[in-house]
């Protein structure tokens, strides 16, 4: 049986991973505090391949008294994704976008989780 340690409140800041790949701390925080060093994660001997297993992505919505807007910016390695869509809550009417973009070529995911950087690639992007 595997031991599960009890989550707590996290109040440091800190690296979310060790120089091994390991989680430093496990639990919850009321506000962003660590740092995504998605770099240090260590899933196969062959470090190219790492990019093709992390998937990072944002998502954002925001709710006002008569319509619903979200937003979510993904990166699964060979992959990117920017979905947006907007509800018109009194009538229901309902509008997405979807940009697929191979390899997530242009799309950056900061780090720290206050603030995204996307940059489009061009004419390569389909719809």
């Amino acid at each position: 049986m595997v031991n599960i340690p009890t989550q707590q409140q996290l109040h440091t800041p800190s690296a979310l991973l060790d120089e091994c790949g390991r989680l430093r701390q496990i639990g919850w925080a009321r506000q962003p505090l660590l740092d995504c060093n998605l770099e240090n994660a260590r899933f196969y001997s062959l470090r190219f391949l790492q990019r093709f297993r992390v998937k990072r992505w944002d998502y954002y919505g925001v709710t006002t008294p008569t319509h619903f807007f979200s937003a979510t910016i993904g990166d699964i390695g060979y992959l990117g994704s920017i979905f947006v869509y907007l509800i018109d809550l009194a009538t229901g009417e309902f509008h997405e976008e979807t940009l697929t973009i191979p390899l997530a070529r242009g799309i950056t995911l900061l780090r720290a989780r206050t603030a995204f950087i996307v940059s489009l690639p061009g004419r390569r992007s389909r719809r």
